[in-house]
This record gives structure tokens, C-alpha cells and sequence, in this order.
């Protein structure tokens, strides 16, 4: 359980955690909306000793649509598809593993792609900013 994995990074750490660079690392990754959701469920969850001006801080800054979709998705139920979906996303290592996830939910497999459309070799390309099939 990752609560538990905070908790215990906290415990370890103590009083010797620079919150500061912590902080500033979430702001430079513009992931402060999913720290913080993370930072209070491990402290609702298993009594994880976070303060509250890191909390405090957290909530202060600036949040995109983006982090409020992904704020207000987080707080489905857990097992919802929409939350699996963005925590898959979260998890995936890189943008390259983000995009491959991404295109086989969006996209069909080829073989799907040449018995609907009857084409030999299907494939999808960009051209003047839309994906367009092309289909030989």
C-alpha cells in the first residue's frame, strides 16, 4: 500500500527531510495536486506525519484543469475504471511507455484494422495535424 510506503519513508526521515527541496522538486514536476493527495491519504490512512504548512503549501498552489481532472478522478472509489486508467497512466515509465499504453487503448490492432476496413496494410500517420488512416 503506498500510505504505508510514505509513512514509513516519514518515520525513517524524521525531522531530517528538507520539505523545502521536496517541495520544490513537486513544483518543478508540476505534480503537487497528486502529491498532495498522496501526502493526505497516507496521513488519513495510517497516521503518516505530515505537517500541516507542507500540506498547507500544497493546496496553495496553482492547479490546471489537468490537475483538477486528475484530483477530483483520485477521489473515485477505489477499482473505478477512470482511477485505474490514471493510476496505470501514472505508473507507466516514461513517456514513451505512456504513449504505447495510450495508442493500444485508443487504436485497434492491425489485424482488427484490415478485416473492418478490408485494406492490406492499414497504419496511421499525422498529416497537417490529424491522424489520418491510411489505408494501401
Amino acid at each position: 500500500m503506498p500510505s504505508c510506503d510514505i509513512a514509513a519513508v516519514l518515520h525513517r526521515q524524521g525531522n531530517t527531510l528538507d520539505w523545502e527541496a521536496f517541495l520544490e522538486r513537486a513544483r518543478a514536476l508540476r505534480i503537487c495536486r497528486l502529491v498532495l493527495y498522496s501526502l493526505e491519504k497516507a496521513a488519513e490512512a495510517v497516521d503518516a506525519l505530515v505537517p500541516d504548512d507542507v500540506l498547507d503549501r500544497l493546496r496553495a498552489q496553482e492547479h490546471g484543469l489537468a490537475g483538477r481532472v486528475a484530483t477530483r478522478i483520485l477521489n473515485t472509489p477505489p477499482g473505478s475504471r477512470a482511477r485505474n486508467f490514471l493510476l496505470t497512466i501514472l505508473a507507466a515509465g516514461g513517456a514513451v511507455a505512456r504513449t504505447r499504453y495510450l495508442a493500444a487503448i485508443l487504436f485497434p490492432p492491425r489485424a482488427c484494422m484490415v478485416e473492418r476496413y478490408h485494406v492490406r496494410r492499414p497504419g496511421l500517420v499525422w498529416e497537417k495535424g490529424t491522424l489520418v488512416l491510411k489505408t494501401t
